[in-house]
């Protein structure tokens, strides 16, 4: 039951951000992306169903993260001047594993 509580929490900001893209003011869809709408409940239900010490270890692993969303963001970014927005999409995502995969080998001490 809370995985469809959760996916109607994230189909709400979705419709958020795209309602906001879409008028004078659209840097406020990029600030609704950090809206803790989908990091509260899943924190929460973490912390609830695995403790709090399994809580704080995850809240760390997301703020290490963060550098990642930038490093997605700015290609994306970036490759939209070049690439179709598929492309563009596709290319990101490639970069972002790239860089998840390197902070992962430096988290677990291999890099």
């Amino acid at each position: 039951m809370d995985v469809i509580w959760k996916s109607a929490i994230g189909a709400v900001v979705l419709a958020g951000v795209l309602l906001l893209s879409r008028t004078s003011v659209p840097y406020l869809a990029g600030l609704m992306l950090f809206f803790p709408a989908l990091g509260l409940p899943a924190f929460y239900f973490i912390g609830v169903s695995e403790g709090p010490e399994r809580l704080r270890g995850t809240i760390i692993a997301a703020l290490l993260s963060m550098p990642l969303w930038g490093i997605w963001a700015l290609a994306f970014y970036f490759l939209s001047y070049r690439f179709t927005m598929e492309q563009s999409a596709l290319l990101s995502l490639v970069v972002w594993g790239v860089a998840a995969s390197a902070l992962v080998l430096i988290m677990n001490g291999r890099f």
